[in-house]
């Protein structure tokens, strides 16, 4: 589009020179030619001359117009520009959080296999109590020792799956916040791609 107009300012251009040239054919014909009625090529002079202000303001409005477009133009260049920005910074926001999301999931496993071989030992221990009453003193220190242990893992575990929780979520948020602006940026690419037409 902008190729268009550019292409139509000069032709207007070209017009309006071929006018002032023949306004000043007639000029000289005017002032040559005594028996020819003055009044008919002063008439045809003046038509010459609005069809020359008529051009000279057509042109003025298409070149303001190609103006407007070409800033209009570089203002949605811009904004694409930044949406892309905007993609890039997201993905690697997204890039950490998979990262740490990860490195959560890796730890819980190892909390719950912790938690699994403790709880294995409490129970192991419970029977071995049961069978050996005269050690039981001794036995029920090592028992609560494993039970807060368990405890203690059991409260971390949670601790931790709870902090994946979150990171799931904004991992989902970050994601609906991506799409939305590559959406915006077709959006953007499709009236760019108008302007310059």
């Amino acid at each position: 589009m902008v190729e268009a107009i550019q292409r139509k300012l000069r032709a207007i251009e070209y017009h309006k020179i071929e006018v002032e040239q023949r306004e000043e054919t007639l000029k000289r014909q005017v002032s040559s030619l005594e028996k020819v009625d003055i009044q008919v090529q002063s008439d045809q002079a003046q038509r010459e001359a609005r069809k020359g202000e008529e051009l000279e303001k057509e042109l003025s409005q298409a070149k303001s117009y190609l103006e407007n477009r070409t800033a209009e133009l570089k203002t949605k260049t811009e904004t694409l520009q930044r949406a892309q920005e905007d993609i890039t910074k997201l993905d690697q926001q997204l890039k950490e959080q998979r990262i740490m999301n990860e490195k959560a999931m890796e730890y819980t496993d190892v909390l719950n296999a912790r938690l699994n071989k403790v709880q294995q030992g409490f129970d192991q221990q419970l029977i071995s109590s049961n069978r050996l009453a005269t050690e039981n003193t001794q036995k029920k220190a090592e028992l609560k020792a494993k039970e807060d242990e368990i405890n203690g893992l059991r409260q971390e575990t949670l601790h931790q799956n709870a902090m994946a929780e979150a990171i799931q979520r904004k991992l989902r948020a970050i994601e609906d916040q991506k799409i939305e602006i590559v959406q915006r940026e077709e959006t953007l690419k499709g009236q760019v791609f108008g302007l310059k037409k």
